[in-house]
């Protein structure tokens, strides 16, 4: 059963064509509503070779549904998706809540539909060797069969046989007989199955939707070894902080929070208060301990300003005179006395005019105040 490929997806997902090595996920000003309610807004980043990106975020964040737009299965209001890297359309491979077999076809025919394309490759090479070998002096003849045999390595088609083997032991379904059907197969096997037919298939771009669901620690730590020697770009949406210590690369965190030291006197629905997507380079500790960082820089921030703010505003009401309460001009002389209080005035307004203008541009650009941290 062919694999789905970018070529056959329509609307968002955009392909274009260059080297294996340097294919890319691309999202550019992604958004998508689902009637009044606005669940991805301006999604824009990268995936490049040799990177595993963690999506991150609340339930309801858009994990799933950005997942989807880029295996085609969803489009977008606006913005696209670009696969590009492969002098062929780029395939993509997702692993999501639907399984890629019916329930009536068997462990071995779903196997067999991951590594359709492989075995394919594998029969092209030796198509196209023969054709060489028939016309050793003709350049296209040469060309074919370096392009069919840069596949065939991508694909690594000379050993699918162990590759399948090793899979299933890696997934914990070694010992499950490959005659047996779909239907009869547990919901967790059912699973690593799902996940096992999606690595096979080495699409270009692999999508993971919570992959270490239904996964013991040995099966983690297998598909975390898949992932470091992924050939082509891997992101990932999950819950699994250990998995997205040990497996990623960089995280995106999709959550709509205000940004850190956003202005105090914006919106709290303005587009500065900052419902757009932040990436950050590491795994996930790297992630907790620079939001920490982040919180206790604004915290910080926050009281200074306030305190100050409080001190203004007491300036303002208070600092009337110049002097203490009980303060008379220092002569009886009626002349001299208008000028002391003149004079005091003048000092008083100066004083009180530059007080009130520090509390209006400090008010004007106060850091919002941080949100309560979520308890779980």
């Amino acid at each position: 059963m062919p694999g789905r490929s970018a070529a056959s997806i329509k609307g968002t997902l955009l392909t274009t064509s260059s080297s294996i090595s340097s294919v890319h996920l691309r999202f550019e000003g992604v958004s998508l509503s689902f009637g009044d309610r606005r669940v991805l807004t301006d999604i824009t980043f990268d995936v490049s070779v040799g990177e595993t990106i963690g999506l991150i975020g609340e339930n309801g964040s858009g994990k799933t549904t950005l997942l989807k737009i880029a295996a085609g299965l969803l489009h977008a209001d606006s913005g696209a998706v670009e696969v590009a890297g492969a002098r062929r359309a780029a395939s993509v491979g997702l692993l999501h809540q639907d399984a890629p077999f019916a329930p009536t076809d068997t462990v071995t025919s779903a196997l067999e539909a991951a590594v359709w394309e492989a075995r394919a490759a594998l029969r092209d090479i030796d198509s196209r060797a023969k054709d060489l070998a028939l016309h050793p002096e003709e350049s296209r003849y040469a060309e074919a069969y370096a392009a069919a045999l840069e596949r065939a390595e991508y694909l690594d088609v000379w050993d699918i046989d162990a590759r399948i083997s090793s899979t299933l032991a890696g997934l914990g379904l070694g010992s499950i007989e490959r005659s047996r059907t779909i239907e009869r197969l547990s919901g967790g096997q059912r699973a690593r199955l799902a996940l096992a037919w999606t690595l096979l298939r080495a699409p270009d771009v692999l999508l993971l939707d919570e992959p270490t669901n239904h996964l013991d620690e040995q099966a983690v730590e297998y598909l975390i070894g898949v992932l470091r020697s992924w050939k082509g770009p891997v992101l990932a949406a999950s819950h699994d902080r250990s998995f997205l210590n040990a497996a990623v690369t960089g995280l995106i965190d999709l959550d709509p929070k205000p940004l850190a030291f956003s202005v105090a006197s914006h919106p709290e629905n303005a587009a500065a208060s900052g419902f757009q997507v932040t990436r950050f380079t590491g795994n996930y500790t790297d992630y907790l301990l620079q939001q920490a960082s982040v919180r206790e820089r604004w915290e910080r921030q926050y009281r200074e300003e306030q305190a100050e703010l409080r001190k203004l505003r007491a300036g303002v009401r208070e600092n009337q005179q110049v002097g203490h309460a009980n303060w008379k001009p220092r002569t009886e002389v009626r002349m001299a006395q208008k000028f002391y209080a003149d004079r005091n005035a003048r000092v008083v307004a100066r004083r009180v005019n530059d007080t009130k203008m520090r509390l209006e541009k400090l008010s004007e650009r106060q850091v919002r105040k941080p949100p309560k941290p979520l308890r779980f």
